[in-house]
């Protein structure tokens, strides 16, 4: 379905009313026999196919992972009373969710749930970031990758005397055969306040890698949380110690409030160039997603301490306002050498003394900044005098801000009212903002809210992705602007309803689902809207061509879905220089020279 222009005169409603809920096309159940099953991600590469990012869990050594019932790897044996975590990457087949490859581990315990990222790269391949240490079993082992040519990858130089994680790199190709591995080395020191476990012997828990981006030059970075000192190896085998923050109070438990924030960037094959420093007297802070865009990186993270704390970076401060999970939002070069702001988002009402606020994707949308997540409590504005959003009850809700890319000023917000639940993931398309989120529940489950990117932000209709799984929770969205296909993953313990009202298997225990929906696939290159009169887009040598009938607006973006336009344009002809490459304007793909 193309949209007709015609019918913009009836406002953000008629926007609203043409994206109708996208169209169920297909899903594919990942599932082992054990509990930790959880597909956390998925993103696009190059060529348009997904890929998803899981762990499953494992018992034994011949506890496997199966994908649309065939088994496709097998975990480690463990010791501990609880499961084992196995990575497992699968690249689907965008049109029917077939696998093309896989790569997984046969040892070691690699934590995937908001602990680890993975991210497309430009020579088609893939790029993870992981968190890994020796599976439960003594003598302690390394972990153990294995890729799609059956190519086994060991870490044989790690010290395994200690159950420690370590942050991995691990660079996949476009085949699924890994290219190359980095390993930041944690220092194996003892907690200063534990009293029991293993941390009155080491930090066993001294990292936490939350973000990973890549520039257009190929350059890596790498953001989270870091409680102990870390070594990150540079070229010709030299070796950068970056020491810990905010590790006074810490008592071994990763959840409390304790550590330093870390922003690391690394050439393309995973050698350190440079970081950013951060001082003060904040009790925790962390870096939780990192967007790029041209030399400007922006990123989010949670701050904490006791009100009048501070946190500087670059020169620039933020003084925290409250003794609740607070967010930072910061603008900083790509070399980060030049921080450009810092910025504090007051909460309100988070009385949690661990990581009670989630801060899930990071977007620039027509010329704003959006961030999603999930928490208790509510924000605002610093220097407001109270939440511009707010949670209904004492339970996990999720919003979306929306901030000015400049200064990261509060320009608005929206609450999804759901609950037990949180949003998890953005994408824009023809002139609207998709935001999935889940709702704890089975007849709600994981949805897709949709919001005009005119106007205020207020909710135009929520279309359902998946149901049922025994109260499905949502983890992850990608969008390709070129086919209109939207990939979702979510995790539950029973049989799932999907968009078609179709249901999956039933997983053995818990399971992933991946699914794929689209809007629109029968837009042409260089195409038409329904009504040819209203409205044309064409490419010629480095110019977009728009005719219309009437005043409209123009929102087109990439193949990467940025937004590279959005601006009203009057009847007649409109012509717009861009670079040459593939567009999605108002809905008609067009390629310009």
């Amino acid at each position: 379905m193309k949209k007709s222009l015609l019918t913009l005169a009836l406002g953000v409603t008629g926007i609203a009313a043409w994206c109708a809920a996208p169209t169920y096309e297909w899903s594919k159940l990942i599932d082992s026999p054990q509990t930790q099953d959880l597909t956390s991600k998925v993103v696009l590469c190059t060529d348009g196919n997904p890929v998803t990012l899981s762990q499953f869990g494992s018992r034994t050594n011949t506890d496997n992972i199966s994908f649309d019932g065939e088994v496709i790897a097998t975990g480690a044996y463990t010791t501990s009373n609880s499961d084992n975590a196995n990575l497992l990457i699968i690249k689907h087949n965008a049109t029917d969710g077939s696998r093309i490859w896989s790569v997984s581990s046969k040892e070691g315990d690699i934590i995937i749930s908001s602990a680890g990222n993975i991210i497309g790269t430009a020579d088609g391949g893939v790029l993870a970031l992981l968190n890994m240490r020796s599976s439960n079993v003594t003598p302690y082992t390394s972990p153990v990758l294995v890729d799609h040519s059956g190519a086994e990858v060991e870490f044989p130089d790690w010290n395994t005397s200690v159950w420690i994680y370590n942050q991995v790199l691990v660079k996949i190709n476009k085949d699924g055969n890994i290219e190359w591995t980095r390993t930041v080395v944690m220092d194996q020191l003892p907690v200063p306040k534990a009293s029991s476990g293993n941390s009155v012997n080491a930090t066993t828990n001294g990292v936490t890698p939350y973000a990973l981006a890549q520039d257009s030059d190929g350059n890596i970075y790498i953001g989270g949380n870091y409680r102990a000192p870390m070594v990150v190896g540079g070229v010709d085998n030299g070796t950068f110690v970056l020491t810990a923050r905010n590790v006074d109070s810490y008592n071994g438990d990763s959840q409390q409030a304790a550590g330093g924030m870390y922003l690391i960037k690394l050439d393309s094959e995973g050698y350190y160039q440079n970081h950013l420093r951060a001082t003060g007297t904040l009790t925790r802070d962390q870096i939780c997603n990192i967007l790029i865009d041209g030399t400007t990186l922006y990123f989010t993270g949670n701050v904490r301490g006791n009100v009048g704390d501070e946190l500087t970076i670059g020169g620039k401060a933020l003084t925290i306002g409250s003794t609740f999970d607070g967010i930072m939002v910061g603008s900083v070069s790509t070399d980060l050498k030049t921080v450009n702001y810092l910025t504090y988002i007051k909460p309100y009402g988070n009385k949690s003394s661990k990581n009670a606020v989630k801060l899930r994707d990071l977007k620039l949308i027509g010329g704003s900044l959006y961030v999603v997540g999930g928490g208790t409590g509510g924000f605002g504005p610093a220097d407001g005098a109270e939440a511009m959003v707010q949670s209904t009850g004492t339970l996990e809700e999720g919003w979306m801000l929306k901030l000015n890319p400049a200064d990261g000023a509060w320009e608005d917000a929206a609450n999804n009212d759901i609950n037990i639940g949180a949003y998890l993931g953005m994408f824009e398309y023809s002139g609207n903002i998709y935001v999935l989120g889940y709702r704890l529940n089975a007849t709600d489950g994981v949805f897709l809210d949709e919001y005009p990117l005119s106007g205020n932000l207020e909710r135009a209709a929520r279309h359902t992705i998946v149901k049922g799984g025994g109260a499905p929770t949502g983890y992850s969205v990608a969008f390709d602007p070129e086919t209109t296909r939207m990939f979702a993953v979510a995790r539950g313990n029973n049989t799932f309803t999907l968009a078609d009202g179709s249901s999956s298997d039933k997983p053995t225990s818990w399971g992933g689902v991946v699914t794929s929906c689209y809007f629109d696939k029968s837009a042409g290159v260089n195409g038409i809207s329904d009504d040819a009169s209203a409205f044309t887009a064409t490419g010629e040598d480095g110019v977009l061509v728009v005719n219309s009938t009437e005043d409209v607006k123009l929102n087109v973006v990439d193949t990467k879905g940025v937004t590279v336009v959005s601006r009203d344009i009057v009847a007649g002809e409109t012509r717009i220089p861009l670079a040459a490459g593939i567009y999605i304007a108002n809905s008609v793909k067009v390629l310009v020279k």
